[in-house]
């Protein structure tokens, strides 16, 4: 029985140990998945990659990439806002006679609306998304083969248009003529269509997916880095929150608007003040890429750079070399707090000789940037 304790409570030593390790490994990239953390690489946060493949792994965002992720779903809510306008403006086409000409028309418009709102879809779907999954790229171009397929029926929908231009009259002297252009408009429509739907298997497919995986990794850590050195720029100038009071301001008023318009039971009208409304949500989301939230100091701002060079290299710089190459964002001989905890990176604290000159003075070739951050982070 003693035997049998013992090791129960070694048991319970080394999943603590293990649970430790764990935390300290997701330490420089934010947090724990939150999903179920599927695959190989699924018990590590943003900055891990999931390497069990399946479907992508849920991340907790980053406070640069969360305000990222907010503008892109509140541009894609307004893109399918315009889609419903031009949409209804269809129906209302469509709906004033009982024409071929009139429905045709009418249909271009129908389904071109439908083609701005597929790729309203995918951003808010994908970009919207940027930081909470591995991939963000492949579900904003997954809104191009719907928006191609509903360009293909827009065209069909002209070539039907011309095709009865003739029926008007009733004269049928054009109708050799007509009948021919729309049956070629038709068929090329038909044609754009057909390419949607097999470019939708395609973008759906692992080879893409591949290729959309590495260029998020490549990409996300950049975007991120921008917010995140725009949100410290704002934060140390102090012109972050003013900025992001007068946007959300100035956007909830526009919002307001908008819902004014959008009461009415008027068609068109009705969708153009959902359109003003998008408007004024995408102005007021545009104020958290200059406002750091609280807490946020520069090694958050200059974490994603270290993080996407520790990705980069497969487990990171030695310590010595990844901390002389980022000496002149951290300063003479200062180290950012948090700056080199990477996805598999080792802690990145250099000396400034690793990028001091041969006679020990900071610069170089490099004198000019670091002086504007010094300059910006005084």
């Amino acid at each position: 029985m003693k035997q049998h304790t013992l090791n129960i409570k070694r048991a319970a030593v080394t999943t603590a140990v293990l649970g430790s390790l764990a935390l300290v490994g997701c330490s420089g990239s934010g947090g724990l998945v939150a999903g179920d953390g599927s695959g190989a690489g699924g018990a590590l946060a943003t900055g891990g990659t999931d390497s069990g493949g399946g479907s992508p792994v849920s991340r907790v965002a980053s406070p640069a990439n969360e305000a990222t992720g907010n503008i892109a779903t509140n541009a894609g809510g307004l893109l399918g806002a315009v889609g419903n306008v031009v949409t209804s403006a269809g129906d209302v086409v469509a709906g004033e006679g009982s024409s071929g000409v009139t429905s045709g028309f009418g249909g271009v418009l129908q389904r071109t609306g439908d083609a701005v709102g597929a790729v309203g879809q995918g951003t808010a779907d994908g970009l919207g998304q940027i930081g909470r999954t591995n991939d963000p790229l492949n579900p904003t171009l997954g809104g191009v083969p719907g928006a191609v397929q509903q360009v293909g029926r827009a065209v069909s929908s002209g070539g039907n248009a011309v095709s009865a231009i003739d029926d008007v009259n009733g004269l049928g002297v054009l109708r050799p003529v007509t009948n021919t252009a729309g049956t070629v408009v038709d068929s090329t429509g038909r044609v754009v269509s057909a390419t949607g739907e097999r470019l939708g298997g395609v973008v759906g497919g692992n080879a893409v997916r591949q290729v959309t995986e590495g260029g998020s990794r490549v990409i996300v850590p950049i975007v991120e880095t921008v917010t995140a050195t725009t949100q410290g720029v704002g934060e140390t100038t102090r012109l972050g929150r003013p900025v992001d009071n007068l946007l959300t301001r100035t956007g909830g008023v526009v919002t307001r608007l908008g819902d004014g318009v959008s009461s009415t039971n008027t068609p068109v009208v009705r969708e153009t003040g959902q359109v003003v409304s998008a408007t004024g949500s995408t102005v007021s989301s545009l104020g958290g890429a200059v406002n750091a939230p609280k807490g946020v100091t520069i090694g958050g701002v200059i974490a994603p750079l270290t993080n996407a060079v520790g990705g980069a290299t497969d487990g990171g710089l030695p310590g010595g070399l990844q901390g002389g190459l980022l000496s002149p964002l951290t300063g003479s001989g200062g180290v950012a707090a948090g700056v080199g905890v990477g996805a598999g990176a080792g802690v990145a604290i250099g000396s400034s000789s690793a990028g001091s000159g041969s006679d020990g003075s900071q610069g170089g070739l490099l004198s000019p940037v670091t002086n504007l951050l010094g300059g910006l982070l005084r």
